[in-house]
């Protein structure tokens, strides 16, 4: 593994980047062969703790990309799997302030920029659906249309 593989990880800061974080590193873990090593579920009663190198790989993986703040989360955590599930539980949790504060976000978003606009809108539903909402594909289309700018308003018919 070699260094420049985090290079442009953006480091997890907390909720508002969350899911570009966990998107880059599943990218990583998989194109290390690592990624098994936090996704395998388990049986009661079996060890969590995955084949050594490559659980220690992961957990370089994760512990190098995120901020000092979350290091206090998952340095109890034994396993690259443990680590996972423990940042998964503080920024995936279903609760209705999560929903409360992604509404607004999705409803209140307006486009500048068309395609990095277009790239963050669809983002959105994603974080929500994490949280059990689900955008249905009328209401996303909808969201887009209303979302462009001004001079994409001949696009609207009835």
């Amino acid at each position: 593994m070699a260094s420049e593989d985090f290079a442009h990880v953006e480091k997890l800061k907390g909720h508002s980047n969350f899911s570009i974080w966990k998107f880059q590193i599943v990218v990583l873990l998989k194109a290390a062969d690592l990624y098994n090593v936090v996704s395998t579920k388990f049986r009661e009663g079996e060890q969590h703790t995955n084949c050594g190198k490559k659980d220690a790989k992961a957990q370089r993986y994760i512990v190098t990309t995120i901020d000092k703040g979350n290091i206090q989360f998952i340095m109890s955590c034994g396993s690259a799997k443990g680590m996972s599930e423990k940042l998964c539980s503080i920024y995936e949790r279903d609760s209705s302030h999560n929903k409360t504060l992604l509404m607004p976000n999705f409803f209140n978003y307006k486009i500048d920029k068309v395609v990095s606009g277009l790239s963050y809108l669809q983002t959105l539903p994603m974080k929500l659906e994490r949280v059990g909402h689900t955008v249905g594909d009328e209401t996303m289309m909808g969201k887009i249309l209303s979302s462009l700018p001004d001079r994409f308003r001949h696009l609207l018919t009835a």
